[in-house]
């Protein structure tokens, strides 16, 4: 994939339907993780947890960081669709994202979100986005179901 997609973007690609369960949406202090990431201290983020669906069926659980100088108006309505596709919407312009994958097995949290049975294999992928002049505006940790999920990638031969 040779650009960002959003999960609702791929969700609708492969025809399904995607939907979210949002657990918690709340601008807050930066937490470590958001620091670590976003190269931040003092600034207000958005924490945004929640449960993201394919045709109903739960795909992944999501604890994501914005900063809220680019994403001022959050709330749930925003935070139960696509975030990206709303800051894409209102100018941000995102130049690309990191992201890291490692596998792990679910603890006793992921399994009840994920409704799988504590020790089930997960992927968890951590995203860093970034606008231009390199600067990271987000994180986001996500937790996948291995058994509900594809990841493609598409790579240019050079020459």
């Amino acid at each position: 994939i040779g650009k960002i997609i959003s999960f609702t973007e791929s969700c609708i690609m492969v025809g399904d339907l995607p939907s979210s369960k949002v657990l918690m949406v709340k601008k807050q202090k930066s937490p470590l993780i958001a620091q670590h990431f976003l190269n931040t201290m003092e600034e207000d983020v958005w924490a945004v947890h929640r449960i993201r669906y394919a045709n109903g069926l739960e795909v992944l659980y999501e604890e994501s960081y914005w900063l809220d100088a680019i994403c001022k108006n959050m709330d749930e309505n925003i935070a139960r669709q696509s975030i990206m596709e709303y800051l894409k919407g209102v100018g941000v312009k995102f130049q690309y994202v990191k992201q890291e994958f490692i596998a792990l097995k679910a603890d006793s949290d992921l399994a009840e979100y994920l409704s799988v049975e504590e020790g089930f294999p997960l992927l968890r992928s951590t995203m860093i986005f970034y606008i231009t002049n390199d600067k990271p505006v987000a994180v986001a940790i996500s937790y996948y179901r291995t058994d509900r999920m594809v990841i493609t990638a598409m790579r240019e031969i050079d020459g």
